[in-house]
């Protein structure tokens, strides 16, 4: 398998969904081979599942915009309806939001844009949270993988207990089985046994169409 000839990076090794097979298989598709020509890349969005990504590029070259979390989406122009997301080339994107946030006296600087040429040999970490849409130039291979690393843990807790408390819960036992020096970063107060049923809260899925789209 291509997975089998590389190595994950050593700051990006550390991965909290591998904590446990159960942890895992709420998540399988974390981890993907990127190829694309001149023009092709990747709508403007957040990971799913408030993870971080790591993306080493192969050959050719990239072209990243990145804004930080919490950006209002409709100043930047993410598409609003699957359809458009799924169906809308990611160029159009550059076309027409990019020029008006890019300019002078445009909002690209108060909304912290930032922009990034990736080559050959780059690697680029997006944390967790963070809008991000990328352009190819020519084309490129890149392999890139999605994590929870332990230094977002803190940022992911809330949103994650919210979004599935269930596999908050599951992921909660795992640190306090094989990392408990992680414990720290939560609230005190979600370090008290759980005492709610697992059937108020949603159980993993496979999340694996979430993944694809990216």
């Amino acid at each position: 398998m291509l997975f089998e000839d590389y190595e994950r990076p050593p700051l990006f090794s550390d991965d909290l969904w591998d904590l446990t097979p159960e942890l895992r298989s709420a998540f399988p598709l974390n981890r993907f081979f990127c190829i694309g020509g001149e023009r092709t890349g990747s709508a403007l969005h957040v990971d799913p599942h408030f993870t971080s990504a790591w993306n080493t590029l192969l050959c050719g070259e990239k072209r990243w915009v990145l804004f930080p979390p919490g950006t209002d989406s409709k100043e930047i122009g993410v598409p609003v309806t699957l359809q458009d997301k799924v169906a809308t080339p990611c160029s159009y994107w550059w076309h027409d939001w990019y020029p008006k946030l890019a300019a002078a006296n445009g909002p690209g600087a108060r909304l912290g844009m930032r922009e990034v040429i990736q080559r050959a040999g780059d690697t680029i970490y997006v944390p967790a949270g963070w809008w991000h849409t990328v352009l190819n130039h020519g084309w490129t291979i890149a392999v890139t993988e999605n994590q929870l690393a332990p230094a977002m843990l803190q940022r992911s807790w809330q949103p994650l207990k919210k979004m599935n408390s269930k596999l908050a819960r599951r992921l909660k036992q795992a640190l306090q089985e094989f990392r408990p020096e992680l414990l720290a970063l939560l609230p005190v107060c979600d370090l008290e046994d759980d005492a709610s049923s697992d059937g108020d809260a949603e159980a993993p899925t496979n999340d694996a169409d979430n993944f694809r789209m990216w």
